[in-house]
């Protein structure tokens, strides 16, 4: 079999005649001087040629370095798919594979070196993926070591696995070893652990330490490490090595100390009312009405909770006066920088405290529950002043620290007495302590493949000081104090680890190491990110500087419509840009993405409804989704199905899906299902989904599963049941900025990213369903993602 890079040099005939020019100039001379002596004219007429050779009268031109990366040669694919053809037909007719379709069969006969494969949701792409491994092995003649296929999970690798052995064994009649599937097969973790151990002064992953996740060196080429970002809590072991290196720069750094200081007073600050009414109308006038009776009585309740706290003035006054005059009351103020104080219905206030009886002059008693609320919405809209908001424990214990070091001399400070407080960055959904709050969003920066304080310089001078500029300020000092605590400790993270890897010059990595990555097929590249992008396309060039002459190889494998991961750095874009991303040599062409249309898995009315959320996506490759499975009596896409006015908490949610997934447990089982997935019910939070298989144990419910709509990806049943709204979360401008500052996606905020991820989900959702879909919402009309089905008359049912 020719390789690649076989072909015939097109300028081979110009070195032959150079060559012969050089060793022959004499012999020439004589047959020249031989044939004019005979009859040269003579000879001409009588149809005799006489060749002159000459050498050329300058040298070439040498010319400029092209930036591609994949080619310039594309794969010798004409005999070779003959053969491969042959040999699958042969198989079919044995029934040990089914037949591809001609958009399998561009994937698995792919002749170009950098190919992106959009595989919709049901399209076959994974045995079609081990098809391609076969035909690159077998026909293409690449080595064993010289290919790996790589996923992001544990289990999708080992599923892979499994194919990749039954599969290729139909080739090679001595077998697959589980051994040499483990090393042809990896997650991105595990292959870049041996790597990194290789090249680097590293004794492990900050990752992978705690949990029992830490790896004997003797185990690092047959590693498994599944992907870090899978679980998103902390190890002891590492929110101990956070705190450490978060308190000793507190105690170290005036200017972190500053930032954080800053940060705490901003997380308690309200902003003025950007644009106030001339005077109050309407409910605001009752609650302005009752405004001191109110303040009063939540002193009462926080002096419960320690009120008047350390640095306050407990001073009830008027703070603001509205247009008319009307007056509203703050509790007191901040000695050291005389802000107003507004307090807030404690979050954790008791129904004996929500049920106190509140009256004012010219208004009805009303409870402090109800009138507390009208207060805060009231002084938030109307208020022409910052005022310190105190709402939570948490709130007042972030006052508390602040008071007490602002007026605290830095020599006192000591590492022990860094305040840990629980934060929540705008835009997230749970408060975290602070240590942890800089780690998630330095992870994140990280994982868009730039430096966090290179990228944090990046974002344009403020407009305004509020919280996200101290907290942004106080990442870009505590990330890399954080980096170099871990490599005294001889750790490192996985972003750091990628970043310095991706700089790496010839030499500083062992080819050796690399030989793997020679030719790779990544699966589910849509949740790929560009850290991880930006490493693979490195290691890869680092293979051609050590020799030009041996081709590299990409092929991306997945599906856009089904990313779902950006909240923690993954990036659809990568996918759909993927030849601005992935750069083929000129005489290459351009990368080449391939898309696959039928949907094996689904009903017409299933894909339809589907496809309705998609249209909702501002950023997606375009392609068909045709459905291949026959409707039969029953099926149906999206029912929606109400189940309340206002969201509930997950106990009382689980209890009221019970009965709706028993019945529809039951029609499926109906159905006779030929597997074990008959229904499979996916909820929006954890808590929905651990209540639900208390109620719904598998051995009493078998073929019914239960999972968040993440966990399902991947997976399918006959009747697929949804509960809760996909919704794209809070605005969050921490992030927006970064996105900006970034430069790796244009005209596209993190906020709008959100909007269509969440579309996203709900398609993966809805496309979990063979047969039948319903959808479980507490009201359709505040939902983001289910009301696309309000107005659809042909599949709404409202129960």
């Amino acid at each position: 079999m020719q390789h690649p890079n076989d072909k015939p040099d097109p300028n081979l005939h110009q070195r032959f005649d150079r060559l012969l020019a050089k060793m022959i100039p004499e012999y020439i001379s004589q047959i020249i001087a031989w044939a004019r002596a005979n009859g040269f004219e003579e000879g001409k007429k009588a149809g005799q040629r006489i060749f002159h050779i000459r050498e050329p009268s300058s040298s070439p031109v040498s010319k400029d370095l092209d930036p591609g990366l994949y080619g310039p040669a594309r794969f010798e694919v004409a005999q070779a798919s003959l053969q491969m053809r042959a040999r699958v037909k042969q198989l079919v007719e044995e029934k040990l594979l089914s037949e591809p379709t001609e958009h399998q069969w561009s994937m698995i006969l792919a002749d170009h070196p950098a190919t992106c494969v959009s595989a919709g949701a049901g399209s076959g792409k994974s045995t079609t993926l081990v098809l391609r491994v076969v035909f690159m092995l077998e026909y293409l003649d690449i080595a064993d070591d010289e290919i790996t296929v790589i996923s992001f999970t544990k289990g999708s690798c080992q599923d892979l696995r499994r194919t990749l052995r039954r599969v290729l064994g139909l080739w090679r009649t001595s077998g697959v070893s589980e051994s040499w599937a483990l090393r042809r097969v990896r997650t991105f973790h595990s292959l870049l652990y041996g790597i990194a151990m290789a090249a680097l002064p590293l004794q492990d992953f900050f990752e992978n330490v705690g949990g029992g996740r830490r790896k004997a060196a003797e185990d690092i080429e047959e590693a498994d490490i599944d992907n870090p970002m899978a679980s998103s809590n902390l190890t002891p072991d590492q929110a101990a090595l956070l705190s450490e290196a978060y308190r000793m720069l507190f105690a170290t750094d005036g200017d972190f100390r500053s930032d954080i200081l800053a940060l705490l007073t901003a997380s308690l600050m309200r902003p003025a009312a950007s644009s106030r009414p001339r005077q109050v109308t309407g409910w605001q006038h009752f609650a302005q009405l009752r405004d001191r009776a109110v303040a009063d009585a939540l002193g009462q309740v926080w002096s419960k909770r320690g009120w008047p706290f350390p640095g306050v003035e407990p001073t009830v006054y008027a703070f603001f006066r509205t247009m008319d005059g009307r007056e509203f009351f703050a509790n007191g103020k901040d000695r050291a920088t005389q802000q107003p104080i507004v307090l807030e219905l404690p979050s954790d206030a008791s129904e004996d405290e929500k049920g106190l009886v509140v009256e004012a002059e010219g208004c009805r008693p009303t409870t402090l529950g109800s009138a507390a609320d009208s207060r805060r919405t009231s002084i938030r809209g109307l208020a022409d002043r910052d005022y310190l908001s105190i709402g939570t424990v948490e709130a007042a214990q972030t006052f508390s620290y602040r008071a007490q070091y602002a007026t605290m001399d830095s020599a006192q400070i000591t590492p022990a007495l860094a305040p840990i407080f629980s934060y929540t960055l705008p835009g997230e959904f749970k408060a975290v302590p602070i240590y942890e709050a800089l780690y998630d969003q330095g992870a994140f920066i990280e994982s868009l493949g730039q430096p966090v304080a290179t990228l944090l310089s990046h974002i344009p001078k403020p407009r305004v000081l509020d919280e996200t500029v101290y907290f942004g300020a106080a990442l870009a000092r505590f990330w890399p104090h954080f980096n170099q605590s871990l490599r005294r400790k001889h750790l490192m993270t996985y972003n750091e680890v990628l970043l310095a890897l991706t700089s790496a010059k010839p030499g500083q990595i062992p080819v050796s190491k690399l030989t793997a990555m020679r030719h790779l097929l990544v699966d589910e590249f849509q949740d790929i990110s560009p850290i991880l992008a930006n490493w693979l396309k490195a290691m890869q060039r680092l293979l051609v500087q050590s020799n030009q002459t041996l081709p590299v190889s990409v092929m991306s494998i997945g599906d856009d419509w089904q990313s779902i991961y950006g909240w923690r750095g993954s990036s659809p874009q990568l996918f759909i840009d993927f030849k601005d991303y992935f750069p083929a040599h000129e005489a290459c062409g351009e990368a080449v993405t391939l898309k696959f249309t039928d949907n094996f898995r689904s009903v017409k009315s299933v894909v339809d409804d589907a496809m309705r959320l998609l249209q909702m996506v501002r950023k997606k490759v375009t392609k068909d989704c045709i459905p291949v499975p026959p409707m039969k009596s029953g099926d149906h896409g999206v029912v929606l199905h109400e189940y309340g006015k206002a969201a509930k908490a997950p106990a009382d949610v689980a209890r009221e899906m019970a009965p709706l997934i028993e019945q529809r447990w039951q029609e499926a089982l109906a159905l006779n299902p030929a597997t074990d997935e008959a229904v499979i019910v996916m909820t929006r939070r954890g808590a929905v989904r651990d209540a639900l298989r208390r109620l719904l144990p598998a051995t009493k419910y078998p073929k019914l599963q239960i999972y968040t709509y993440h966990q399902a990806k991947g997976l399918e049943a006959d009747t697929a049941i949804m509960i809760e709204d996909c919704s794209p979360g809070r605005p969050f401008p921490f992030r927006n900025m970064v996105f900006e500052a970034s430069g790796s996606y244009p005209n596209y905020s993190y906020d709008q990213s959100a909007i269509d991820e969440a579309y996203r989900l709900a398609y993966v959702g809805v496309t979990r369903g063979r047969r039948r879909v319903v959808w479980a919402v507490p009201e359709v009309d505040a939902t983001t993602s289910a009301k696309v089905f309000k107005l659809q008359q042909s599949t709404l049912l409202l129960a």
